[in-house]
């Protein structure tokens, strides 16, 4: 009866983690990515009223940044580099507010699916995953299959030099 029981015990454990495994070999080459959408500062003006795109292109980068995801310094950041790109572009009070807002917004437990970090993803990895080449690579495939015309190709090579240059390696 004993017996019995342990192999049910393990039998269970096992199939139980059989999708965990799964989860774990999974490929990005198996799991399609979703396609790469903005919408720029999502809910925040991107720009002034003479000048209603000043700080557009940093929005767009940073959801760029939040679609590829990577780990919790990658996010922090993406972050930092859009209050610095809001800064240059004339709006130091405008960037300070972003920023705020960016930084409490990332502490809530509320997450949007395809506005949350690392949201390009759709094999379960979770919201802080460090990208390997392989990664790096897959999200450039998806991206020049489906490019975005609010993305020019100097933006997409910064961001791209950006993932190579991962801050999760060091961590």
């Amino acid at each position: 009866m004993i017996q019995t029981r342990t192999f049910l015990i393990l039998a269970f454990f096992i199939h139980g983690l059989s999708p965990v495994a799964q989860a774990l070999n999974q490929t990005t080459e198996q799991a399609p990515l979703r396609p790469f959408v903005t919408d720029y500062c999502t809910g925040f003006p991107e720009g002034t009223r003479n000048h209603p795109e000043l700080w557009k292109h940093c929005c767009v980068e940073h959801d760029l940044h939040f679609w590829a995801g990577g780990c919790r310094v990658a996010r922090r950041q993406s972050d930092r580099r859009i209050y610095e790109c809001i800064r240059d572009s004339g709006a130091p009070g405008i960037a300070r507010l972003m920023y705020l807002g960016i930084r409490l917004g990332s502490m809530s437990p509320i997450k949007i699916k395809k506005k949350k970090w690392g949201n390009a993803w759709t094999d379960g990895r979770g919201d802080f995953h460090p990208l390997n080449a392989n990664d790096i690579d897959s999200i450039e495939r998806e991206f020049r299959m489906n490019p975005s015309a609010e993305v020019p190709e100097e933006t997409f090579q910064r961001f791209l030099k950006t993932l190579r240059d991962h801050p999760c390696d060091s961590v």
